[in-house]
């Protein structure tokens, strides 16, 4: 106010400002001071104007901007941004998220032909019927089509309108548009899965029954469609006894979210025998029915079963030959030891791996210098090597180690880590 009232003083001109001023009991007020000068004989004789406590005008705009503040970042988080269309003047507004879900700046007044060359081609003239048709008939209307960005990418959306007539009698649509790429995407996954015969599908309600299943989820289960569907067999049935606190559980969670977070579970084939799996599910609008998706897991977890197979037999072969294997990341210190390699270096196979430096310590003084010398040089020369050590376990025996190391390059040439074995060779050095 200091700096306005100086310039008023320097040059008369008129003025239109708001200032606060605190009362006082502390109550802050917000006042509108509007005034001009009064001249006489070229030269300025004072200023005349009216305050206004405009305290009430003044906190209902900052609400409304927190609120456009709100609005505007739900928006951005949902994706979704909203639009008004005047067909009878073609006027269009849009707010910033629309302006970014069509990757325009947000100067540029939108057009209809703004959203049409954006447009993927094929998705012209359905567009334009839509729009013509809701300009003419003023109905509400939802359309789904695709964006052709510059760089080439494309987005799919969905715009939703509702017509209403403003204060003027003229009709105007206020509607949202969503860009819904990501779910389009999640969809293609789930449809590639259904078309490859993978993902089993089968309509069920809250009273336990089949009403619709897909010939993957039957083949799954080794049943025709007329013994589900008939209600011989609720899909609770098809349960496993153990499994059936579980299913209850989901129940209730699709019944209060209507969806739920995918889990496995097994059912029951028609011949007794059980099928792994993981299921997802998500209610219709009507409350009572839902889709339930079923990923068979049979490959996966034979697969699970012969990693875990092989690992045993290669955790026994490493301890009936004392034979550890190990990895060494050196930018990062990180470092692997399999079961035995811990046992042949004295540590306890349940402990997190212990770094480079722990190991070194463990090994017998005398023997410590060459170690160090030996792998630094290792990794400085990116080469195969092999050393002989003495380890100190923490019962104070004293066990010999043949260590063979071998680095690991990336495609430009760096050592990524150094891969090994230790084997105890202590009794070969007794013979």
């Amino acid at each position: 106010m200091a700096d306005l009232i100086q310039g008023l003083a320097a040059k008369a001109a008129p003025f239109d400002a708001t200032k606060r001023i605190v009362r006082p009991g502390g109550e802050v007020r917000y006042i509108r001071c509007v005034g001009a000068p009064i001249a006489e004989n070229g030269s300025l004789k004072n200023y005349v104007g009216s305050a206004l406590d405009v305290t009430g005008h003044e906190l209902l705009t900052q609400e409304l901007r927190r609120r456009e503040a709100f609005l505007a970042e739900a928006q951005r988080l949902s994706q979704t941004g909203s639009f008004g269309w005047r067909p009878d003047n073609g006027e269009l507004v849009w707010s910033d998220e629309t302006y970014r879900i069509f990757e325009y700046c947000s100067t540029l007044k939108p057009t209809i032909d703004s959203v049409l060359q954006r447009l993927h081609p094929q998705d012209r003239d359905l567009f334009q019927q839509v729009i013509d048709g809701a300009s003419a008939n003023g109905v509400d209307f939802k359309h789904e089509y695709r964006l052709l960005l510059a760089d080439g990418r494309v987005k799919h959306v969905i715009a939703i309108a509702h017509a209403v007539q403003n204060a003027s009698g003229e009709r105007e649509f206020i509607g949202a548009v969503t860009d819904i790429t990501e779910r389009k995407a999640s969809e293609d996954k789930v449809r590639r899965l259904v078309d490859a015969g993978i993902l089993g599908i089968f309509i069920g309600n809250v009273e336990g029954e089949i009403v619709e299943p897909n010939q993957a989820f039957l083949r799954m289960l080794q049943y025709d469609r007329d013994d589900l569907v008939s209600g011989r067999l609720r899909w609770m049935d098809l349960t496993p006894p153990e499994w059936i606190e579980r299913d209850e559980r989901a129940l209730t969670e699709v019944l209060a979210n209507g969806v739920i977070q995918p889990y496995e579970k097994e059912f029951l084939r028609k011949d007794g025998s059980r099928v792994p799996v993981m299921i997802g599910s998500a209610m219709f609008q009507s409350g009572n029915e839902g889709v339930v998706f079923v990923l068979d897991l049979s490959e996966q977890k034979r697969a699970e079963e012969g990693r875990r197979r092989s690992e045993s037999y290669l955790a026994e072969a490493q301890r009936l030959s004392q034979t550890g294997s190990w990895a060494w990341s050196p930018a990062s210190d990180n470092t692997h030891y399999s079961e035995e390699c811990y046992r042949l270096l004295g540590f306890e196979p349940l402990d997190s791996p212990p770094p480079l430096e722990t190991v070194i310590q463990r090994i017998h003084p005398d023997d410590q210098a060459f170690c160090r010398e030996t792998v630094e040089k290792g990794v400085r020369d990116k080469l195969d090597f092999e050393l002989d050590y003495r380890i100190l376990h923490p019962d104070e025996r004293v066990r010999d180690i043949h260590c063979v190391c071998h680095p690991v390059l990336d495609r430009s040439g760096d050592l990524t880590e150094l891969i090994g074995t230790v084997i105890d060779i202590t009794e070969r050095k007794a013979a």
